[in-house]
């Protein structure tokens, strides 16, 4: 997958993830990310290669991970 190939998939999932349309896109960058199905409970973790997205606005930063295999969104941070 390529980085905007990740970045389409954010932007078509935009209103589920709660990205904020006054957000403009930063940057990203391929990582190894570590992921948990439910982060709120104890459980088994993985590693996974993913694009990171980075994206910014007056309210605040975003970062989503999107699955580089699957081109599933794995983990959303809010700042």
């Amino acid at each position: 997958m390529t980085q905007d190939e990740a970045l389409q998939i954010v932007m078509r999932q935009a209103d589920k993830i709660g990205l904020d349309p006054m957000m403009e896109f930063h940057h990203a960058q391929r990582a190894i990310v570590e992921y948990c199905p439910d982060r709120s409970r104890p459980g088994r973790v993985s590693d996974r290669l993913a694009w990171v997205l980075y994206f910014r606005g007056e309210l605040g930063r975003m970062e989503v991970q999107v699955d580089d295999r699957k081109g599933e969104i794995l983990s959303v941070v809010r700042e």
